[in-house]
């Protein structure tokens, strides 16, 4: 499978300097997500969110003062507000939604009013459900918005959440404390995962890129269980680029999984690969880049 390089966005160094498409700089990045011509970037090691304009083929800081903020925080002007290593975004309607792994929380930048504000999180590190400000979250990381839920991996405790948008409630789908992990499947009240960085939710279905145990994992919504797609409960399942004993290469470390057209299109980072698994045929391929 092949995919072609459209553009460049940023110089190769590191820094936070905003500016055309070549002469920018990034530190880090993790998630993105595009909303209305433009792709919002989760500038991670700059504290920052970055706002890349396709139209005028220029990047910006839209927050973030590319220092590291404080845990608590009650938010501000967008430019004017220190972060604390915002991991991934989310867009519904005028709200960019960020995993602000840092301070446990997830924040809100509101791109007619300029404001970045938290969401959800108290900023005490654990497993509690409940309503949005008084949960506790553990390094959310990967978000994905479905309907007027907003799914995040919550990596420090091994689980995936939810929040609904409506209601302003924060429960739990997988995941049982600090130090539960493991590789289980099953019924969502007893499965397990290890230290997942990234999901994909769709209207009946999220994916997970269980990092930690190199595997690609799925969450039925309706039946509420958890099947492995990609990856074995046990150590053999991680296949390096480099391994001459692998015959098949499997996942390594995976921190992210987008859904486009019945294809799951995976960060393999740790092989240093974009993956493209295709739910059709249940084939892995890794995705060849083209200049």
């Amino acid at each position: 499978m092949a995919g072609k390089i459209e553009k460049i966005i940023g110089s190769g160094k590191a820094g936070l300097g905003d500016g055309n498409f070549l002469d920018a700089t990034f530190f880090r990045p993790q998630g993105l997500v595009f909303y209305d011509n433009a792709i919002f970037v989760a500038d991670t090691e700059n504290h920052a969110i970055r706002k890349i304009d396709i139209v005028a083929g220029k990047v910006i800081t839209v927050a973030g003062t590319g220092k590291q903020g404080p845990w608590m925080s009650m938010g501000g002007k967008g430019k004017e507000t220190a972060l604390s290593s915002p991991w991934d975004v989310a867009a519904k309607d005028n709200f960019i939604f960020i995993a602000m792994a840092g301070n446990h929380q997830i924040w809100v930048y509101d791109t007619k009013t300029d404001m970045v504000s938290p969401f959800a999180g108290n900023g005490y590190e654990n497993i509690i459900d409940g309503n949005r400000m008084r949960a506790q979250l553990a390094q959310p990381s990967g978000l994905s918005i479905s309907g007027d839920i907003l799914y995040f991996a919550d990596s420090e405790t091994s689980s995936v959440r939810e929040i609904d948008l409506k209601s302003g409630y924060v429960r739990t789908i997988v995941g049982q404390g600090l130090f539960s992990f493991g590789h289980k499947d099953g019924r969502t009240n007893g499965a397990l995962f290890q230290h997942p960085l990234g999901l994909c939710a769709t209207q009946n279905q999220v994916f997970v890129a269980d990092t930690y145990n190199s595997a690609l994992r799925v969450i039925d919504l309706k039946s509420e269980t958890v099947t492995t797609m990609i990856g074995k409960e046990d150590s053999t399942g991680i296949c390096r680029l480099d391994d001459p004993g692998c015959d098949s290469l499997g996942l390594y470390e995976p921190s992210d999984v987008k859904w486009y057209k019945d294809m799951l299109y995976i960060s393999d980072t740790n092989n240093h690969l974009i993956r493209v698994y295709d739910l059709k045929t249940n084939l892995l391929k890794t995705l060849q880049i083209t200049n």
